[in-house]
């Protein structure tokens, strides 16, 4: 398996959005990734993430920063892990306008200790449920990972699945509307709990 990297500049920011795909399909992968952008369906994504952008600049130009944001992979029993720099999370974060903190850390996914959980300080935590992981919702996951209620995210209820199938099909149709739905629980649902599924 190879990670092809994609760069997204239309929205008027860089992201590296990343994908797995095999020897045989990175090539294709590219051509069709090329393709998607230069099709009239590109314009609906440029103008949600543009409103994405937007709102994560109104909120830095207010505070001076970005609100960090964790992505918990909680999947199937195993062992929770934290999405670092190459993935397709980390890319959706970005896209969103959020900022992972983990990706400074890190490449892939990885299983962190608590106090590096705590030290992370994640103010928006997303996770995978709706259809890919329907029985992942904010209550199991907290209690799976107990930590997380010690974080800024667990203490305000800022803890929000997202369709984790968006993430496994890579850039799509809904890239702009999860990333602004995913921007707006970041940036407009402050101190609200929200379970809200993007």
């Amino acid at each position: 398996m190879l990670l092809v990297e994609l760069e997204i500049t239309e929205a008027g920011m860089t992201v590296n959005y990343y994908e797995w795909c095999s020897h045989s399909s990175c090539e294709n992968r590219a051509l069709l990734f090329q393709s998607f952008r230069e099709s009239t369906l590109w314009e609906d994504i440029e103008d949600s993430l543009d409103e994405a952008k937007a709102l994560a600049a109104s909120y830095e130009k207010k505070h001076e920063k970005k609100v960090p944001v964790l992505f918990v992979l909680a999947m199937g029993g195993r062992s929770p892990t934290i999405a670092g720099t190459g993935t397709a999370a980390n890319s959706m974060i970005g896209l969103a306008g959020g900022y992972n903190p983990a990706a400074e850390q890190f490449k892939g996914y990885k299983a962190l200790s608590n106090e590096a959980m705590l030290l992370l300080a994640p103010e928006v935590i997303i996770f995978p449920g709706s259809t890919s992981n329907p029985d992942m919702t904010p209550e199991t996951l907290l209690e799976q990972m107990p930590i997380l209620k010690q974080t800024p995210a667990g203490k305000s209820g800022r803890v929000v699945a997202i369709d984790g199938n968006m993430l496994l099909g890579g850039l799509g149709p809904r890239t702009g509307d999860v990333a602004l739905s995913l921007a707006k629980s970041f940036y407009l649902d402050q101190g609200n709990p929200s379970s809200n599924e993007s």
